[in-house]
């Protein structure tokens, strides 16, 4: 995203206009380039960029628009490219949590001026990212030079890497025992469901990570190259295909379910979950509580105070921040052959729960 920025011709003050409901990681790059960030909301049920909203933020000092595929599910695309050729405002398309899905036939990373995948978040691997250039002005000269074996600062995702390979990676025990050596590796505090109001406070919200600021142009490292250059294509379609297959067995298992509502009931053909989402109408962090152990769910995500400062203005923030539930797709879990009894499990507790 640094490096997208750079080679758009972005400079200090130049605004950024970026959706509110996002990591505060994700700002990290418009932060050290001294962008200011302009927040937009999205419909916290499709999670659609308000286009209308977007429209009432975009001014003459616009000189990029931040477009976040989320988990998978594309963007209205033929809506955003009108959008685009109407303002003139290139935009910086994000699939982080979005590497194998299309859209309408034509896949993610083509759309955006400049487009971003992360690799570590979709396969096992400790560290990668993609950048795909799509707009002929862009010219950045600066190489990002030769890259060790590892990174020191990547502790938590070769304990991840190491966790996947030996196939443990669900064990309650084995997370009890990493969050106690390891104390940044516990997840953030969700903003509270309920009754709860107030915004829960977390010492590294807003925080520089190591991993960034220590290289801000970071290539990938010598051992993950090696083992993404090893993958090959059958295992790509062995990984959308039992991917598919565990969305379409939670969904047809919880879309019916009293007291929650699954987001994308049905997906397109040619999309590729990250996550199950789903909202949980009460009692969210109990339940969270209750699975976290033994599975792999998420609330979302580490809200930047920039944003929770003026919630009030981001309802779609809130709602999710307060009810949205997530079930990991892991590439290193869907393919074993053991992972539908998980995903049975996991069935049973929400359901027992729900009760």
């Amino acid at each position: 995203m640094y490096v997208a920025c750079r080679g758009l011709g972005l400079k200090a003050g130049d605004e950024v206009l970026t959706p509110a409901f996002d990591c505060d990681g994700t700002l990290q790059p418009f932060k050290v380039l001294g962008l200011k960030l302009t927040f937009f909301r999205i419909d916290p049920y499709t999670f659609e960029v308000d286009l209308e909203d977007l429209k009432q933020k975009i001014s003459s000092k616009t000189k990029l628009i931040h477009i976040v595929n989320y988990f998978g599910i594309p963007q209205s695309w033929d809506r955003l490219k009108i959008f685009r050729k109407e303002y003139g405002v290139p935009i910086l398309e994000d699939n982080a949590h979005s590497l194998f899905s299309s859209y309408k036939g034509k896949k993610l990373g083509t759309f955006g001026d400049a487009s971003i995948f992360s690799l570590r978040k979709s396969l096992l691997l400790p560290d990668g990212a993609i950048l795909q250039i799509n707009n002929t002005s862009f010219s950045y000269a600066k190489g990002v030079g030769k890259s060790p074996w590892l990174y020191k600062e990547q502790l938590s995702e070769v304990l991840r890497y190491i966790k996947g390979t030996l196939g443990i990676s669900s064990f309650p025990f084995l997370k009890r025992l990493l969050s106690y050596v390891k104390k940044d590796m516990l997840p953030p505090p969700s903003l509270y469901s309920d009754e709860k109001k107030e915004i829960p406070i977390w010492p590294l919200r807003d925080q520089m990570g190591k991993e960034f600021s220590s290289h801000y142009e970071k290539p990938i490292s010598g051992f993950s190259l090696s083992r993404f250059k090893k993958i090959e294509v059958d295992y790509y379609d062995n990984l959308i295909k039992h991917n598919q297959m565990a969305y379409a067995f939670l969904s047809y298992s919880l879309k019916d379910v009293k007291g929650i509502q699954v987001l994308y009931p049905a997906l397109e053909s040619d999309v590729v979950p990250f996550c199950f989402s789903f909202l949980v109408d009460s009692r969210r962090d109990e339940l969270l509580e209750r699975l976290k152990w033994r599975y792999g769910v998420m609330v979302w995500p580490t809200l930047s105070s920039d944003v929770l400062k003026q919630l009030k203005n981001f309802p779609d923030v809130e709602l999710l921040g307060r009810h949205l539930l997530q079930f990991s797709l892991p590439s290193h879990k869907v393919i074993m052959p053991d992972f539908k009894k998980h995903l049975e499990s996991f069935v049973h507790d929400v359901l027992d729960f729900l009760k």
